[in-house]
């Protein structure tokens, strides 16, 4: 993404590029959360007091998101990408620079 347009790559489609000046919103899909967890342990035996334990867990928010253009229909789609609402308010900041900046010209 640039302050003007965004780039799609595709292995099957190549690059898709739209300029955000004739977009209209982003729309999430299919939101959730992904957890990583891992456990690791070592115990001793009977008699032994031997202990260890290690373990970690993240969780993110993974989801799909969509650009639309003016009459609703969808553009462009990006699956399964982390953190999405991020990506949506910094696509929709663009977007209402690049408004602002065509109002300043007229």
């Amino acid at each position: 993404m640039t302050n003007q347009r965004v780039i799609h790559n595709t292995a099957d489609h190549g690059d898709t590029t739209i300029y955000l000046k004739d977009r209209s919103s982003v729309v999430i899909l299919n939101a959730h959360t992904v957890s990583d967890f891992q456990c690791s342990g070592f115990y001793g035996g009977a008699y032994s007091h031997y202990r260890m334990s290690y373990d970690t867990a993240n969780s993110h928010s993974v989801g799909d998101l969509q650009i639309l253009d003016r009459q609703g229909h969808p553009v462009m789609l990006f699956s399964e990408i982390a953190n999405p609402q991020n990506i949506k308010n910094l696509i929709q900041a663009e977007m209402k620079t690049i408004q602002y900046n065509v109002k300043e010209l007229k």
